[in-house]
């Protein structure tokens, strides 16, 4: 959930396609209720994450470090905004190439928005010249979306590249020159793949409720809040 006023969020849902088909088929009243209650549901807890817990805050209260966060409530969901619900399904998905040796014909294009609008993602390509075309956002990777990190890999697409031609037409380089392109690709290629696999990895971890994978990510967020440093 991201805070967009005082007043108003926006939420992303994930849930499997079963229990989506039968979320946007409620009226909106029955669907703030059916969020509600996703929100404030108390799930059973497991002893043996219990008592590892209690232990690591027993041996962190021993170091003087504080372990435990002070635990805010979950936000209460008043109404939705009219026709704001859409469903589109979860994609993994990272091209090898952001830069073409040269342009797509009309088919090529004409395949990628129809797979494109399939997924309900956007396609964001630009010829800058008659010999290359770079790739960013949605064109160039899909990850689950995770605190916002998919926008912003595509942020950082966006202010690279504007970065990279900017110093190129600076030194009088054609604006379609292949090299700024180029590195371009090589940057956003090592920071994107490396942040992707992150995020899967956290959607993964998550996604388990397998006791010992439940009692190593709790314990590690104690020890991540409890150590500034590492927080």
């Amino acid at each position: 959930m991201s805070q967009l006023t005082d007043e108003l969020s926006s939420l992303v849902w994930s849930i499997n396609s079963d229990e989506a088909r039968r979320l946007l088929g409620l009226t909106n009243e029955c669907f703030v209720d059916a969020l509600n209650e996703a929100l404030w549901k108390q799930y059973p807890r497991h002893p043996v994450v219990d008592t590892a817990t209690r232990r690591l805050d027993s041996i962190l209260d021993s170091l003087m470090l504080r372990s435990s966060a002070v635990r805010q409530l979950q936000p209460s969901v008043a109404e939705i905004e009219p026709d704001s619900r859409a469903a589109f399904p979860l994609a993994f998905g990272h091209s090898t190439r952001y830069v073409g040796a040269e342009p797509y014909g009309v088919l090529h294009y004409l395949t990628e928005l129809a797979y494109m609008l399939y997924c309900l993602t956007e396609l964001y390509c630009d010829i800058l010249s008659n010999s290359c075309t770079t790739c960013y956002r949605d064109a160039a990777h899909r990850v689950h979306p995770l605190a916002g990190q998919g926008v912003n890999l595509g942020f950082g697409d966006v202010k690279c590249l504007t970065e990279l031609l900017a110093e190129s037409v600076y030194s009088g380089q054609n604006i379609g020159s292949k090299s700024p392109l180029l590195c371009y690709e090589t940057s956003r290629q090592r920071h994107n793949v490396s942040t992707m696999l992150a995020i899967d990895g956290l959607q993964k971890l998550y996604s388990t409720e397998a006791a010992p994978i439940v009692v190593l990510r709790s314990l590690g967020l104690q020890l991540t809040h409890a150590l500034a440093p590492l927080k």
